[in-house]
């Protein structure tokens, strides 16, 4: 029946629809982790039917047949109606606000801008008004030109839907935005692991290194919630907090249920973390063991080698020039085998090497472990543990990544 009337909605009776009074904003909150609190909203733009069924205004801007200016009516309409209501809202909340890049493109230099006079005509403070723009492949000069003006008059600027689309890197970099939302297919696709868990977690670095925070919307479960704080969102929006709705939220009212997840976090966290720790500990004694058994031989015999734990995948020895001394080692199946196609290569572009070299000039027991990166043999998350065998020589040794 929903999907009918949705039909019905966006077909040619919408023309007729002579008054925007039946157009207005629900409001998403949007909750900050580390203080517990609502800290700004979403607005959404609503209809009301004579039925009076209140629809999400979606069908009608998805729809390519819809009249142009009447999609600019509701824009107008329902942002007014929002800023009107963030206004009477504590100074510490802020509203976000979607800008279509479709009206960006409309713009001409000399245009005012409709939302920076309904921000004056308010007396709100302009730092509160965060404008969410969707990434296209839209006119980036003309997108820029806008973003300037809306920052010139104390706007702040977030790109929505970050990983959908045609997200790229120039984009983000051009924009500079104070936040970024991730799309929300693309989160929850991330939570469930492979490379877009990866490639979510490096847009948490690159935001945390560029200086603006990350929100992660449509969170609907405590997975989810889990997921999102591991890849340092500060910001979080869905129906494991709230839905939409026409009235605002109380500020203080998630604090409770935020505490409690982020216990449940830290504990588990915790009992990650000492697995962690241990499992290294584990591996950097068979590695030390290793390193005894060869001493300062690189011409190693397979049957001297000590049995390796579940995890082991490889060793190998470079001089401290990066090139590889010996075959790659691996254990698998209870047996060792030997494999010379690293033989020669050099690898002091990697971090472990220079680091390992650095520290052992210290302390000769000093390990060395990577950060986490896919094999590209086995296609598995491991880890690069090296040990300074004396001042020409280490020993690099290859683990699986604990889940």
């Amino acid at each position: 029946m929903r999907q009918k009337k949705e039909k019905e909605i966006i077909g040619p009776l919408f023309y007729l629809v002579k008054t925007m009074t039946n157009f207005f904003p629900y409001f998403q909150p949007i909750v900050d982790i580390p203080t517990g609190r609502i800290r700004g909203y979403e607005a959404l733009a609503r209809q009301q039917l004579d039925s009076g069924e209140v629809i999400s205004c979606g069908p009608y801007f998805a729809n390519p047949d819809t009249d142009k200016s009447f999609l600019l009516d509701i824009d107008r309409t329902v942002r007014r109606k929002a800023i009107s209501a963030i206004s009477k809202m504590p100074e510490n909340t802020f509203l976000t606000l979607n800008i279509s890049p479709e009206w960006i493109d409309q713009l001409a230099p000399e245009d005012s801008i409709p939302t920076i006079e309904m921000i004056q005509e308010f007396n709100i403070d302009p730092s509160r008004i965060i404008i969410e723009i969707t990434e296209t492949d839209g006119d980036l000069e003309a997108l820029l030109r806008l973003v300037n003006i809306y920052r010139s008059h104390g706007l702040r600027i977030a790109i929505d839907d970050f990983g959908a689309g045609y997200s790229e890197l120039g984009r983000l970099v051009a924009i500079e935005p104070d936040l970024i939302k991730l799309d929300m297919r693309f989160f929850k696709s991330a939570v469930e692991g492979g490379i877009a868990h990866d490639a979510v977690r490096a847009i948490g670095f690159m935001a945390e290194r560029i200086g603006c925070d990350i929100i992660c919307e449509g969170v609907e479960t405590e997975k989810e919630f889990n997921f999102a704080v591991e890849c340092g969102a500060t910001l979080i929006q869905g129906f494991l907090f709230y839905k939409p709705d026409e009235a605002f939220i109380n500020p203080e009212d998630p604090k409770s249920f935020i505490r409690k997840l982020q216990k449940n976090f830290l504990n588990k966290k915790i009992n990650s973390e000492k697995e962690h720790a241990n499992y290294y500990r584990f591996i950097l004694q068979h590695a030390y063991q290793i390193k005894e058994t060869i001493g300062k031989n690189i011409n190693i015999n397979l049957t001297t080698l000590p049995d390796m734990p579940e995890g082991f995948i490889r060793f190998y020895i470079c001089n401290i020039d990066g090139n590889q001394l010996t075959p790659n080692y691996e254990y698998y199946d209870e047996r060792w085998y030997e494999y010379n196609d690293a033989l020669g290569m050099n690898w002091s572009g990697r971090p472990f090497l220079y680091q390992i070299l650095a520290h052992g000039d210290s302390d000769a027991r000093t390990a060395i472990t990577t950060r986490p990166y896919l094999d590209r043999i086995t296609r598995e998350l491991f880890q690069t543990l090296g040990l300074k065998i004396d001042d020409k020589t280490i020993l690099l040794i290859d683990y699986q990544l604990l889940d």
